[in-house]
């Protein structure tokens, strides 16, 4: 696993970020389409909860953030973001991220 693989090169105090999905969570009500997506999300976001508690004491910060409906070939034209919005959304969540082991929806915490 990459990001394993890195964790001793990470400068403190540092930060990991988890591209991440409202599809992942488990307390929204959501459609029964591409199952396969969700569990993999989902299992991103434990993933992120549980290495937020192992780095914590090592001084790195670790959350999930979901940019929002971007304009990819998953995403399709009408979605609501270019991939330039939905960089700048992630990055101005990034540097102002004081909290570990969360879930960000653009600039608000989303429930797991």
């Amino acid at each position: 696993h990459l990001t394993e693989k890195l964790i001793p090169y990470i400068n403190r105090p540092g930060k990991i970020i988890n591209i991440s999905s409202s599809a992942g969570s488990l307390n929204r009500k959501s459609n029964v389409y591409y199952p396969d997506y969700k569990i993999s999300k989902a299992a991103l976001n434990m993933y992120t909860k549980t290495l937020a508690r192992r780095l914590e004491s090592k001084n790195i910060l670790v959350a999930s953030i979901n940019p929002g409906w971007v304009k990819t070939d998953m995403g399709g034209q009408n979605a609501d973001l270019t991939p330039e919005e939905a960089a700048n959304n992630i990055y101005r969540r990034i540097i102002t991220l004081k909290e570990t082991g969360l879930f960000w929806f653009k600039q608000d915490k989303f429930p797991w």
